[in-house]
């Protein structure tokens, strides 16, 4: 098994005691979580992401490329170490997350000479990190959000499908349409389809907006109204946008099944969309500012970690929760 691991200087001071007792997943759940170093108060709120994305999570697909299939985990699991401790004090940063290991294959599509590649990439390995001088109300919903971009929404996007030279609007998922890149992975558009009547669409729209700490890692959203951001979807708005609202959260078709175009097997979507579901969060409510993304292609400024390194064909990012001011 493959893995590439990143380098995290500020997880060596933790400024919460560590407990050895975490929770003890089963055979069946694809999360291994591990909460040693979250202190038993917090541990439900990770505990609850887990069950959340497990809902539809069977494992990863089996028709992944046999170079991916073989240096999958033994186990078949993927690996999310969490951590509250301390990040850097009260105010601006409350934590990141994201993969820190994966598994690659890439050929080279059309001519060599262009630099075209197409690449496979699967989450293996994860991290989620949080100040737990910054632990809110909120806590429970930003957790839900970032594991969700630990499984691979936002950070995978850009290592998987055609990678063009630079300058060719081709970025993995995300390619250029009406001069912005947006996203067209298959289930992530299909459900995008079906579930928001837009039938015709040939991408799903995400956030180009909010500079290298949101654009190009969430779905739209913002101030300018659009299915996924209320009031247009019944003044609610999707989890994984990448700006606040105080409108109920749910989770669209499109966020499943970008899971399914980055390796996983979920429910419902592998096996044909079938009757479009949409998963309520009820009463939860997004934290009250904008979430970060460190994109691949660069390091983002401070005072955001530098969270990229180089793997392979690409690089992977993690995603950086900024404080309310």
């Amino acid at each position: 098994m493959k893995k590439f691991l990143l380098p995290f200087a500020m997880l060596l001071a933790f400024g919460v005691t560590i407990v050895p007792a975490g929770k003890t997943a089963s055979a069946q759940d694809f999360i291994n979580l591990d909460l040693a170093d979250v202190a038993p108060g917090l541990r439900n709120a990770f505990i609850e992401a887990e069950a959340f994305w497990e809902s539809r999570i069977n494992g990863y697909r089996s028709d992944l490329p046999a170079t991916v299939l073989a240096q999958l985990p033994a186990d078949g699991r993927l690996q999310i170490d969490a951590s509250v401790g301390f990040v850097d004090g009260p105010g601006d940063i409350l934590g990141f997350a994201g993969p820190t290991g994966i598994a690659q294959s890439g050929f080279i599509v059309g001519n060599p000479a262009n630099g075209r590649v197409n690449l496979t990439t699967v989450v293996t390995q994860a991290q989620m990190v949080f100040d737990i001088q910054d632990v809110g109300f909120d806590f429970a919903d930003t957790v839900l959000h970032e594991m969700g971009h630990a499984l691979g929404i936002g950070t995978m996007w850009e290592l998987n499908g055609i990678i063009g030279p630079d300058g060719s609007g081709e970025q993995g998922l995300l390619q250029t349409r009406n001069g912005l890149l947006q996203y067209i992975g298959s289930n992530g558009l299909r459900g995008f389809r079906e579930q928001s009547g837009h039938h015709r669409a040939n991408y799903v729209p995400t956030e180009n907006g909010g500079g290298p700490g949101t654009a190009l890692g969430h779905w739209a959203g913002g101030t300018t109204p659009n299915w996924f951001f209320a009031p247009t979807n019944g003044s609610r708005v999707e989890l994984m946008t990448g700006f606040s609202s105080a409108a109920p959260s749910f989770v669209s078709e499109a966020t499943w099944g970008a899971l399914a175009d980055t390796g996983l097997s979920i429910e419902g979507i592998n096996a044909g969309l079938g009757a479009v579901q949409t998963t309520a969060l009820g009463t939860n409510r997004f934290p009250k500012s904008g979430r970060g993304f460190a994109t691949f292609n660069q390091i983002a400024a401070v005072p955001e970690p530098s969270s990229a390194a180089f793997i392979s064909f690409g690089l992977i990012g993690l995603l950086v929760r900024r404080k309310r001011s």
